[in-house]
């Protein structure tokens, strides 16, 4: 049985594994050289989060599937005190998997963990993005799904788990990402007609969506 954590991780206790995804570590410093005026501390958050649920599950293996940073430079320009504690968090499992993702770039290594194409347990491939020819059931990043949706006249956005039988696409644990809406036809693809299950992550609490009336709007089945 898989938890699905309202920060967007997910946990496997019979593993003792924590899977997290699409971190984007040092996404503003990135943008800030391009000219955005951001302030830099989306990593020092990130981590913060991490931290939290970290302690909270104290998993033995902890699994980052993919663009943990946001560039291959991004080590570079972390701070030291972010870099300490990203050695602190990856020094304090048993075993830190970084799953190759699209952003980091060809040989990539990881600091304090072991860099990895995909990890296999328990009959689940946990990969940063989906393989087709993969039977096994597939735990994913790389989207950044979200889902819009309304109650009582109000209107919410935010992350959310995509969840068939064979699927499970993560939200991106990274406090500053953007996303793509759960009713993208890119999704309908990726689940081949089968309708997935959304939850909602919205503050403390994780809420099961149904869908709404054929638009983007969606409603919440759960409390």
């Amino acid at each position: 049985m898989l938890w699905l954590d309202s920060s967007g991780a997910v946990y496997w206790p019979a593993q003792g594994l924590l899977a997290v995804a699409d971190l984007h570590f040092e996404k503003a410093s990135f943008l800030a050289r391009a000219g955005h005026p951001l302030p830099p501390y989306d990593t020092r958050e990130t981590l913060a989060t991490l931290a939290r649920v970290v302690e909270s599950y104290r998993p033995r293996r902890l699994v980052l599937l993919g663009d943990t940073v946001h560039d291959p430079a991004a080590m570079g320009r972390m701070s030291a005190d972010d870099r300490a504690e990203l050695a602190t968090l990856t020094a304090g499992v048993e075993t830190c998997l970084w799953v190759e993702g699209n952003h980091e770039g060809a040989g990539f290594l990881p600091p304090g963990g072991v860099g990895v194409a995909e990890h296999r347990v328990g009959g689940l491939s946990f990969r940063h993005q989906p393989d087709p020819a993969d039977r096994a059931a597939q735990l994913v990043g790389h989207f950044h799904p979200k889902t819009t949706l309304r109650r009582r006249g109000h209107r919410v956005r935010g992350r959310c788990f995509l969840l068939s039988d064979r699927l499970l696409i993560m939200p991106a644990f990274g406090s500053f990402t953007g996303g793509l809406e759960n009713t993208d036809p890119t999704f309908a693809a990726l689940f081949a007609g089968d309708e997935p299950r959304v939850f909602l992550c919205y503050r403390d609490n994780i809420y099961p969506v149904a869908p709404g009336d054929g638009s983007t709007r969606s409603r919440i089945t759960g409390p």
